[in-house]
């Protein structure tokens, strides 16, 4: 057998590549593959017995057999890494096989920095290793298996960089020594070892008042919070300098660290009342209606909600193109409720379960039987509700987000199980300028419903993430209070270095002027605030987060390589700065901008001609895929060529009527 190049990523997005090109997420089909193989990735070499990986991926309720559902799981992984041998199977567990991890390269290269005979090989070796790092397991922040992981791979981060400053120092540059060290320190201003560097090249850069006011503010904090006094080394130092027996030899410009630490996701504040009724109306088995504008924090809420949710959760996400493609979003809760128990299906009857597998091919294989569109649609709609039936039968919860942008097919879908499955809770988030109020009336209509609606955050919200009080007036009383916009300022001041995170974790101002350029901000609005760091980039990220915006639903890296004509490695280090800036991320289905606002503004102020050429290159590379034709013809439209749009849309109509799909046809 052929060796096939399997690459996973934790250190920032999860992401696996294959040859070099990215395994789009959709491969996988669903949340649970990936997690699978990021548990056997931490723990590899060892042998991860079936019960610990059931308790990670099902810990609100165990599937009938567990065993068999691992099964699935990894043979869904195994298919698409392309490579059977990417898993082990042992003996009541598996093990992560033949498979590079970035993990163990970025420990490796600490080793090497460790075992290193001289600074110049360490610096090389620190040097590789700071050059892979990323945010470890980002999509497993608060998941009790991850923990211990995260932790130690910060830990070795911070050795890394602190290695890398002394390299620096024993060669001759204290610059670079103090960049690599006070990056440390940004992250734990308790961490000794980085402190001491830190003062040790401030001082042989010609600064010692400044490694004394290190030192000073580490005594503070370390009597403050631990009630302890520094270690030896770092009380000698300063004896020496109190004394003048450290003696640089001429003062150095230290710069401060040269990439900006990444601007981290503001903490859950100010929702706590509706974060409650949400909770109260998912414990009675209710649905809720949740609506409010754009960036008023509805998928941060929702998030916070399934994260200690009773009820295994399945949670989708509408987007804008799907609203022509029937099924689109049917097809992701079918997924989601078979990744809950993917034995659901088995119950299903045969003629069912074959009408389904057009919308979910991995039930297996083709179609069997040749049925007229109006049957087979027929047969979809019972086929789906009773998967949800038998996937809700302890009880469930669906969340639904951006439900504004649902095609007709599945909001059908999705009003017969609220309707039929009582055992079914569901929370579906909306833009009310942007719902119908029929579609309203009939979801309320299939059972009654809490409906809640988001204000802008309160005074004493803002307080909890903005400790100066100015600062905060400022921000609340120049923007209009939602977590978006908010967060955009300071996000903006941030990346200024007017303001930082204290060790409370609420922001600070470093400067006098903070609460009147935070108002300055807030006044220019948060489009604006995008509008700025979209500019920043340049080359192929300004390019890739053009086409992410026109696009405006999750894609593979390969599509936008395909568009933009670059290579898909290129792409994914342009998308990978996109996501460091705050303007893109990866979801279920693959890349997307960070926010649909982000896409909004982004495109307001793309040239028309540019736009035209984005949107032809984006419809030629979507017509290769053979992509759902209707977003083909928009693309097309948008480019100007209304004979290949007309050609598109009447492939579009043929297979939605094919399908029986009356409303989209």
């Amino acid at each position: 057998m052929t060796t096939v190049d399997v690459h996973l990523q934790l250190l920032g997005r999860f992401q696996a590549r294959r040859g070099g090109e990215e395994v789009p997420p959709a491969a996988f089909g669903g949340r649970k593959v990936r997690t699978l193989l990021r548990v056997l990735a931490v723990r590899r070499p060892d042998l991860v017995p079936h019960d610990a990986l059931a308790d990670v991926l099902w810990p609100d309720r165990l599937p009938a057999d567990p065993a068999t559902n691992l099964g699935v799981l990894v043979n869904r992984a195994r298919r698409a890494l392309g490579d059977p041998a990417t898993i082990v199977t042992g003996s009541g567990g598996y093990a992560l096989g033949r498979c590079g991890v970035d993990v163990e390269e970025f420990l490796a290269a600490l080793n090497r920095a460790r075992a290193a005979a001289d600074p110049a090989t360490a610096a090389r070796a620190c040097a590789t290793a700071l050059a892979m790092w990323g945010e470890p397991l980002p999509e497993d922040t608060y998941a009790d298996w991850a923990r211990a992981a995260r932790e130690r791979l910060r830990r070795a981060r911070a050795e890394v960089a602190v290695r890398a400053a002394r390299a620096a120092l024993s060669l001759g540059d204290p610059r670079a020594a103090a960049a690599h060290a006070a990056d440390v320190v940004a992250g734990d201003p308790l961490d000794e070892s980085a402190v001491l560097v830190l003062a040790e090249a401030l001082t042989a850069a010609g600064d010692p008042a400044g490694a004394l006011a290190r030192i000073a503010d580490l005594r503070r904090l370390l009597a403050d919070q631990l009630g302890v006094d520094p270690s030896a080394e770092v009380e000698h130092l300063q004896m020496a300098l109190l004394r003048g027996e450290v003696r640089p030899a001429r003062r150095i410009s230290v710069p401060a660290p040269a990439a900006p630490r990444p601007f981290a996701e503001l903490a859950f504040v100010g929702r706590d009342d509706e974060l409650g009724r949400l909770r109260s109306a998912v414990a009675a088995g209710g649905l809720v209606l949740l609506g409010g504008v754009a960036g008023s924090g509805k998928s941060r809420l929702v998030e916070e909600l399934a994260r200690n949710a009773a009820l295994p959760v399945l949670a989708v996400r509408a987007f804008l193109p799907e609203r022509a493609e029937a099924w689109g979003l049917a097809r992701s809760v079918l997924r989601e409720a078979l990744a809950v128990d993917a034995a659901v299906a088995d119950a299903l009857p045969a003629n069912a379960r074959d009408a389904l597998s057009v919308l979910l091919p991995e039930l297996g294989g083709a179609p069997t039987s040749t049925l007229d569109a109006e049957s087979r649609r027929a047969l979809q709609h019972a086929g789906g509700l009773g998967l949800l039936e038998a996937a809700v039968a302890d009880g469930v919860l669906l969340v639904v987000d951006d439900l504004q942008w649902a095609d007709p097919s599945s909001l059908a879908l999705i009003g017969s199980a609220l309707a039929r499955l009582p055992r079914l809770a569901a929370v579906l988030a909306y833009r009310p300028e942007e719902l119908s109020q029929d579609t309203l009336d009939g979801l309320r209509g299939a059972r009654g419903a809490v409906e809640i609606g988001l204000d802008p955050l309160s005074a004493a919200a803002v307080d909890a993430l903005v400790a100066d009080p100015e600062l905060a007036r400022a921000v609340l009383a120049s923007t209009d209070g939602t977590p978006f916009a908010i967060a955009e300022v300071l996000r903006e001041l941030a990346v200024r270095g007017v303001v930082a995170p204290g060790p409370d974790g609420r922001w600070t101002a470093r400067v006098a002027s903070a609460a009147e350029q935070a108002a300055a901000l807030g006044r220019a609005g948060q489009r604006e605030a995008i509008g700025r760091r979209a500019a920043r980039q340049s080359g192929l990220p300004a390019q890739v987060l053009a086409l992410l915006a026109l696009l405006a639903r999750e894609v593979p890296a390969r599509t936008v390589a395909a568009a933009s004509g670059s290579e898909t490695g290129a792409v994914l280090e342009a998308l990978a700065a996109l996501a460091a800036a705050g303007l893109a991320r990866l979801g279920e289905e693959g890349w997307a901008t960070a926010h649909d606002l982000v896409a909004e503004t982004v495109t307001a102020v793309l040239p028309d001609g540019e736009r035209g050429r984005l949107h032809c290159l984006l419809a030629r590379a979507l017509e290769a895929e053979d992509a759902d034709p209707s977003e083909t013809a928009r693309h097309h439209r948008a480019a100007g060529d209304l004979t290949a749009a007309a050609r598109a849309w009447l492939r579009a109509a043929h297979q939605a009527l094919a399908g029986h799909a009356t409303a989209e046809a």
